[in-house]
């Protein structure tokens, strides 16, 4: 895979509801009678496989690509903690660009990266081989008690051969 186009940089805009850490999003298969974009994807440039739509009030995910999946707050992960949160479809597994389904969980916030303002962030390193898809990202998040905060966002997204996802806390513990 070409890593000549990394890193890339990207936002994830904030302030608008988020699947609940360790929640459920179910599969269903898309219906555009039923499905639309949630109102904070609505202007995004994302690849034109939908991947994760609203449904009424819920996130779902599109099961003609993923099976259900567990929603994973990347900033609330213990330092080197591995969490796995789904797998694709057969569909999904050989034919989704892995990129492609990261922004798209990102952006949905099935993989949140922000608390209350939103992300700042960059693919810094892709690594595919037979055995796994790797995107290393880093970046920040702003947040607000009192006063303005930014922390430290740094993960790994891994597809493993099989479709099974997982998120890895690239974040040192804190001395």
């Amino acid at each position: 895979m070409s890593t000549s186009d990394l890193p890339i940089h990207f936002e994830i805009e904030g302030q608008h509801w988020v699947p609940e850490n360790g929640s459920i999003l179910q599969a269903e298969m898309i219906d555009p009678d039923l499905h639309r974009f949630p109102s904070w994807m609505i202007t995004l440039k994302l690849p034109l496989l939908p991947l994760v739509l609203a449904h009424g009030d819920e996130l779902v995910v599109n099961a003609a690509f993923l099976h259900p999946l567990t929603a994973v707050d990347a900033t609330r992960m213990d330092p080197g903690e591995t969490r796995p949160f789904g797998h694709l479809t057969e569909t999904g597994n050989n034919d989704l660009s892995k990129r492609d389904l990261l922004l798209w969980l990102l952006h949905s916030g099935v993989v949140n990266t922000w608390w209350h303002i939103g992300s700042e962030l960059s693919l810094i390193r892709e690594e595919k081989n037979s055995q796994r898809y790797e995107a290393e990202v880093v970046g920040e998040h702003e947040y607000y008690t009192n006063d303005r905060y930014t922390g430290k966002v740094h993960f790994v997204f891994r597809v493993d051969a099989d479709g099974s996802l997982y998120i890895r806390n690239e974040e040192k513990p804190q001395a």
